[in-house]
C-alpha cells in the first residue's frame, strides 16, 4: 500500500522541481537591407508564460552575396532610443551557440543598446554564424511586458560580406534596414557597377558616329556647290 501512495507523490515533487517551460511569442522582427547584397535577419522573441523570463532568436535568414561571399553574423542585440524610457534587462545568457558572449560594443550607430551578444571576433572573424544560423539569448525584464514594441528596436553585424569582404549593420529601425544607409554601403562595399560594352557595340556606336558626320559633310558641301550656281 505505500508503494502505491509514494509513486504519485514522487512524480509530483519532481514536476514541482522542474516546471515545463512555456515560451510562446511575444514580439517579431523581421527585415531585410535595401543595398545591393540584400541582407535578411529575424528575431524572434518570445516569453515564459507570464513571468519576467524572455528568450531571443536572431536568425541570419538571407543574403545576396555570391557563393562563399553571404558574410557571417557577428553579433545582435536590441537597443532603444535614449530618449525612450529605460528598460530593465537583467541575467542575460547565451544559450547557444555556447562559444558567443554577452557585449562587445560592435553594435554602435545610435540609440542606447540594451543589451549586445557576439561571436569571438577580437582577431579576425572566428565563430561567426552563416546563413541559415541562429544565435538564441535567455535574459530577464521586469517591464518588457508593459514596455512600448514601438520603441525598442534590433540590430546585428554581418562581416565579411561581398568580394569587398565588408562589414555591414543590418537595423530594423534606420532608412533602408542599415546603419550608414543604402548608398555609403554600396559603394563601400560593391554595389551594382554599370556594364561595360562589348568591344563589337563600341565599333557599331563609332561606325554610326562617322556616318552621321559623313552625310553632314555632304549636305554641307552640296548646300555651298548649290550657292555657287
Amino acid at each position: 500500500m505505500r508503494k502505491i501512495v509514494a509513486v504519485p507523490i514522487a512524480l509530483a515533487g519532481l514536476a514541482l522541481a522542474s516546471p515545463a517551460s512555456a515560451f510562446s511569442a511575444f514580439h517579431n522582427w523581421n527585415f531585410c537591407t535595401q543595398n545591393s547584397f540584400e541582407v535578411c535577419m529575424d528575431f524572434d522573441l518570445l516569453r515564459d508564460g507570464a513571468t519576467n523570463d524572455y528568450q531571443l532568436t536572431v536568425t541570419f535568414v538571407s543574403s545576396m552575396g555570391g557563393p562563399g561571399e553571404e558574410g557571417v553574423m557577428t553579433a545582435a542585440g536590441i537597443y532603444r532610443m535614449s530618449a525612450s524610457p529605460d528598460l530593465d534587462v537583467s541575467d542575460v545568457v547565451v544559450i547557444s551557440p555556447l562559444t558567443w558572449v554577452v557585449g562587445s560594443g560592435g553594435l554602435s550607430g545610435g540609440g542606447a543598446v540594451t543589451f549586445e551578444v557576439a561571436s569571438n571576433s577580437g582577431s579576425g572573424v572566428t565563430d561567426g554564424l552563416g546563413v541559415g544560423e541562429s544565435v538564441v539569448v535567455r535574459f530577464t525584464s521586469t517591464n518588457l511586458a508593459t514596455y512600448n514594441m514601438e520603441d525598442l528596436f534590433a540590430r546585428s553585424h554581418v562581416q565579411s560580406l561581398g568580394p569587398e569582404s565588408c562589414s555591414i549593420k543590418p537595423d530594423s529601425r534606420l532608412p533602408g534596414n542599415l546603419v550608414d544607409g543604402v548608398t555609403e554601403v554600396n559603394e563601400r562595399c560593391g554595389g551594382p557597377t554599370t556594364s561595360v560594352p562589348e568591344p563589337m557595340t563600341m565599333v557599331l556606336l563609332a561606325s554610326g558616329l562617322l556616318g552621321v558626320g559623313a552625310v553632314r559633310i555632304r549636305r554641307r558641301r552640296d548646300g555651298v556647290e548649290a550657292d555657287q550656281a
